[in-house]
This record gives structure tokens, C-alpha cells and sequence, in this order.
């Protein structure tokens, strides 16, 4: 005696099993798509503060190549009163980059941008590497004198940095 009153409670509990698993379904996609976002956000900052540090390293870039207000080798002495402008650094010592006071204060030359989009402004240092003896042979030996440049770069979140370095050939 399967009458037509004994299956609906079936047929209820059928539906409420397919509801909570449409709807743990669904939960789980909004998750994705909010993980996805913040992925996406993330990057978006990540480029923002890559745009900053090569901005910087452009700025530096410029003032290493300025003909009008050349930089002295001598400009790279300690206690030089030039912001952002290091000497060869001790054997064994930290470098001047990786120095967190390097990067505020006056430890630094603070690039200035229009865009404030940033959450601070680019910065970038020089630091003499030194003098080098090159060439093909022992009697034809030039001294070439090279520098090493270090941009950092903020995206719109001070956590989101990109710091870049390379190194140039000093004229």
C-alpha cells in the first residue's frame, strides 16, 4: 500500500538534500571568485610597485648620465653630505640596500612623481662598486670605474614593494 501520501515526505527530503548541496555548491564558487579577486589585486599591486622601482631606477639612471651637473667620483666619499650616494662597501659589512634605514630619511633620493597613486614615493641609491683593471693583455689595460644602482618601488600598499639593481659602467 504505496499511496500517494506515504511518498511525499520522500520526495521532501530528496529536496532538501539537492538544496544544501546547490548551495554548498554555490558557497564554494563565491569563495573561488574572492580568492580570485585578491589574487588579482595582489598583481595589480605587484606591477603598480614595479612601475614605482623603474621609475626610480630611470631617475637614477638620468643623474648618472647628466652632463649639465656631473657626478665627481669623489661625490661617492663617506660623509659626502650627497644623499643617496655610498662608497665601496667594507668586505663582510651590509651593503647600504640592505639597510632599512637606507630607505628613509635622507639615507635615500626620493624620486618625485605626480602620481599618488603610490603608497610612497620611489627611491633609489649608487654605490661606488670600485675601479678595475680590463683589457686584452697585461700592457693594454684600461681602469674602468663602476657603480651599482638600487630603485625601490611601492605599488599602492606599503607591503607591496619591488626593489631592482644593476650595474653601470662609470665614465
Amino acid at each position: 500500500m504505496n499511496g500517494p501520501a506515504q511518498q511525499q515526505g520522500a520526495v521532501l527530503i530528496i529536496s532538501l538534500i539537492v538544496m544544501v548541496l546547490l548551495t554548498s555548491m554555490g558557497v564554494a564558487v563565491m569563495q573561488g571568485s574572492v580568492i580570485e579577486q585578491k589574487i588579482a589585486n595582489n598583481q595589480r599591486d605587484m606591477n603598480t610597485a614595479m612601475a614605482a622601482a623603474e621609475l626610480a631606477m630611470q631617475a637614477a639612471e638620468e643623474a648618472i648620465l647628466d652632463r649639465q651637473n656631473p657626478m665627481l667620483w669623489s661625490d661617492f666619499e663617506a660623509d659626502n653630505g650627497n644623499p643617496g650616494l655610498y662608497a665601496e662597501t667594507p668586505l663582510g659589512a651590509d651593503e647600504p640596500w640592505e639597510q632599512l634605514s637606507t630607505w628613509s630619511g635622507n639615507g635615500s633620493v626620493v624620486v618625485n612623481v605626480s602620481n599618488t597613486i603610490y603608497a610612497q614615493p620611489p627611491r633609489y641609491i649608487i654605490e661606488r662598486i670600485g675601479e678595475f683593471e680590463v683589457g686584452p693583455s697585461m700592457t693594454d689595460k684600461q681602469t674602468i670605474r663602476m657603480v651599482r644602482v638600487t630603485a625601490i618601488g611601492y605599488g599602492t600598499s606599503s607591503k607591496s614593494r619591488v626593489m631592482l639593481q644593476a650595474n653601470y659602467r662609470w665614465n
